[in-house]
């Protein structure tokens, strides 16, 4: 059995729950995308709940939902394709180096890919749970259990679209990093 240096990369440390671990889900509760989400997830379904239109919501919107949400999975993969894109080995290495604040392992380069992945997850959860709620409405007229499934709904599609704006706040800062580290490499 080969055993493996402090310095190497295991494959096991860049599974999901693994990157998940290090970034630490605090970071990602207090988020501004996250809470944001959380507060629409919980203040439609309500309003909806007290005008008693919870199935006819859910009707008329999980399928805009599962749209959105598919797009957001393409727009997160072709933002990943440009930070692939413009990573040179040089550039790659300094972000390697780069310990993003209040983190002991990894790297700033990790967090931008870890964050692709995510944001893909989200919107794939969102889907399936659009899905579970407007085949739920066609079984049950349970108010309760249909406003619950709407909240859901809610907060994730609006979290993986705000996940998704915030990456593009990242590729923008990928893209300026990499423009200023051309810049001081010309001089």
């Amino acid at each position: 059995m080969v055993e493996k240096k402090d310095d190497e990369l295991a494959y096991k440390e860049t599974s999901f729950f693994r990157m998940l671990k290090r970034i630490t889900i605090k970071r990602i509760i207090i988020s501004g995308d996250f809470l944001f989400a959380f507060l629409l997830g919980i203040i439609f379904p309500v309003l909806c709940y007290l005008a008693d239109i919870v199935p006819k919501a859910i009707e008329d919107l999980t399928i805009i939902f599962i749209t959105l949400s598919g797009t957001m999975i393409a727009v997160s993969i072709a933002g990943l394709a440009i930070i692939v894109a413009l990573a040179d080995p040089e550039f790659v290495l300094l972000l390697k180096k780069s310990k993003p604040t209040g983190q002991k392992k990894g790297s700033v380069y990790d967090n931008i890919l870890f964050f692709y992945r995510y944001s893909t997850i989200i919107s794939s959860l969102s889907i399936i749970f659009n899905l579970i709620s407007r085949s739920y409405v066609l079984i049950s007229t349970n108010k309760n259990i249909l406003t619950f499934l709407l909240g859901i709904s809610v907060f994730l599609v609006m979290y993986s679209v705000f996940s998704v704006v915030f990456l593009v706040g990242t590729t923008m800062r990928f893209g300026l990093l990499r423009g200023y580290y051309l810049e001081k490499k010309e001089q």
